[in-house]
């Protein structure tokens, strides 16, 4: 077909062609239809015709919107959208319709695979590979050359955290195979609206169920690289859309901050952060790394402080001794962020260190015992 076109084709965006479907492309409706008769003669020499039926003519021109397009003196079909390569453009300019597609793409990919995802003799890194090659292209593939509005990209969001709340549901209900139950305080402190920075204390990979009970909408999570690879809890918070920070390069955490605190100030999100920076079970808080509030503080957000109870009682990781039990999850009140800047980092950590460190003494104690061996 290249060879049959060479003289009267032109160069991409102008002319561009797919097997026998030939789009051309012209600044004013007098060069359409002088490029389509060329065309018309070209292949016509050669023994071939353009198919009057199956010829469209797509106007995104306010100026031109009015007229027609003719092909040997008859009307050429005027469509308001137009599919070339699977992929729809509209004569408005936007793709509303394409991410709608897209959308129900990877819907329709995500059913395909979610037995797999949830079948526990399935090794995480096949999980992960199925995911990046199945879910997600399929909901991406082609939008990284299209300018999207905010309320087209609400919906390719929307439609991510809904998968993200399925997996919610699925991991919430782990508890219970487990043995753990949950007490929660303080739910009115999270009535909060607009972004904020959540804090809490990291124990263990059982954080990460405790989250779920209490994980508000629009909100993210901020975890070590090394979690990426921690089996099960590793596979949810990939799926989950967790920002993941190299530890090992300070650099590389410092950029993706600065980066997050934009992100969550345009998209209006929520962060959930461990300041300790690694797991801890030796009784009390370790000091805070200042990350979080620096981002606070750039971000001029507010930051909720969170407070697992010790899972002392119950689980003794060295020991590998695990019981069912129950976590005391406190909700501690807001504390404000506006007016502070990068000078106030420390004392706002230190701050807050003393407020989690006494509240976790106070849910620890208070905290019930084991309820027993677990069966699970």
């Amino acid at each position: 077909m290249d060879q049959l076109s060479e003289e009267v084709r032109q160069e991409s965006p102008w002319t561009m062609m797919f097997a026998d479907d030939i789009v051309i492309c012209s600044e004013s409706r007098e060069q359409v239809e002088e490029n389509l008769e060329r065309w018309r003669f070209a292949l016509k020499r050669r023994g071939m015709k353009v198919s009057h039926s199956k010829t469209d003519y797509l106007c995104m021109n306010v100026r031109e919107g009015s007229g027609t397009v003719r092909l040997q003196g008859e009307e050429v079909k005027k469509v308001q959208e137009f599919k070339y390569l699977g992929s729809t453009v509209q004569s408005n300019g936007e793709f509303g319709k394409e991410v709608k597609k897209r959308v129900q793409a990877g819907w329709n990919g995500w059913r395909k695979v979610l037995g797999v995802l949830c079948d526990r003799k399935i090794s995480v890194r096949i999980k992960g590979e199925v995911y990046r090659t199945v879910v997600r292209p399929a909901m991406l593939n082609g939008l990284e050359t299209v300018s999207l509005r905010k309320r087209q990209e609400s919906e390719l969001e929307a439609a991510e955290l809904k998968m993200l709340r399925i997996i919610r549901f699925l991991v919430w209900h782990v508890k219970y195979f487990l043995g753990l139950r949950y007490e929660v305080s303080g739910w009115e402190h999270l009535q909060t609206e607009g972004p904020y920075v959540i804090i809490s204390n990291h124990q263990s990979s059982l954080d990460v169920l405790g989250m779920m009970e209490v994980l508000p909408d629009r909100c993210t999570i901020i975890a070590k690289k090394e979690l990426l690879w921690a089996g099960t809890v590793g596979m949810v918070c990939w799926l989950g859309g967790i920002v993941f920070i190299n530890r090992k390069k300070t650099s590389d955490a410092k950029s993706v901050m600065a980066d997050t605190a934009k992100i969550m100030l345009h998209d209006k999100i929520r962060l959930w952060v461990f300041p300790e920076g690694t797991r801890n079970q030796k009784g009390d808080i370790l000091p805070f790394k200042k990350g979080a509030f620096h981002l606070a503080v750039q971000a001029q957000a507010p930051i909720i402080p969170i407070v697992f109870s010790s899972y002392s009682n119950f689980y003794l990781r060295k020991e590998k001794e695990f019981k069912s039990g129950t976590i005391t999850l406190k909700i501690l009140p807001k504390i404000e962020t506006k007016g502070l800047t990068s000078d106030d980092v420390s004392s706002l950590c230190d701050r807050l260190y003393a407020v989690m460190s006494a509240a976790f003494l106070e849910v620890s104690a208070q905290s019930p015992q084991s309820n027993g061996p677990s069966n699970h």
